[in-house]
């Protein structure tokens, strides 16, 4: 999943894991990333840190802590990768 809420970086994000020869949904902020990574087992989350609504920091907690105490979609093993923007 690309968690990024600049509609250019999104694109640019998913050109770059397509090119790897794989599939990225988009969330176009931390609240939308939490809910998806309730649906679904991502193996990786590309976060922005600074979004809208919750930034990528608060997400990547919210989706670990909800993996840990069993609310959060039982399989798949995400890690979340924050990037500034200059």
């Amino acid at each position: 999943m690309v968690a990024e809420d600049n509609i250019v970086n999104q694109k640019v994000a998913c050109r770059m894991v397509e090119r790897l020869g794989l599939r990225a949904d988009v969330a176009a902020n931390g609240v939308e990333a939490v809910e998806m990574s309730q649906l679904a087992p991502y193996d990786l989350i590309l976060m922005d840190c600074q979004m809208p609504e919750m930034g990528g920091y608060e997400a990547t907690r919210e989706i670990r802590r909800k993996r840990l105490c069993g609310t959060g979609c039982p399989q798949g093993n995400a890690a979340g990768l924050c990037w500034n923007r200059p």
